[in-house]
């Protein structure tokens, strides 16, 4: 009968790559403008600009602004998906060792 060893036992067996970062949010569209964001205490919570609110008990929400698709999708992507799929398609920022100043050495 095989025994299990603990101390592979605890080791992870699959890994993760994070090959970069990217933020589309109420309180900026890149890591750099959210952190700032942030730091400076901004909301990104104000009067709904989207679409007529007026009829709805709730007019206020942390909307994206500034972000506009066409920059990286084709105008035919951009008609066929939703507005939150355009979010999830953009690409991430500089590759993640420069966001974080990483270094990698062996």
């Amino acid at each position: 009968m095989a025994t299990l060893d603990p101390a592979t036992a605890l080791r992870p067996t699959r890994r993760v790559v994070i090959t970069g970062l990217g933020a589309v949010t109420p309180i900026g569209n890149s890591p750099a403008e959210f952190w700032q964001s942030l730091l400076a205490g901004r909301s990104g919570i104000g009067p709904i600009t989207h679409f007529d609110a007026s009829r709805h008990d709730c007019r206020i929400a942390g909307e994206v602004k500034g972000f506009d698709p066409l920059d990286y999708l084709d105008r035919k992507d951009v008609k066929r998906t939703d507005r939150f799929v355009h979010w999830r398609w953009r690409p991430p920022g500089k590759p993640w060792r420069r966001d974080f100043r990483i270094t990698l050495s062996r």
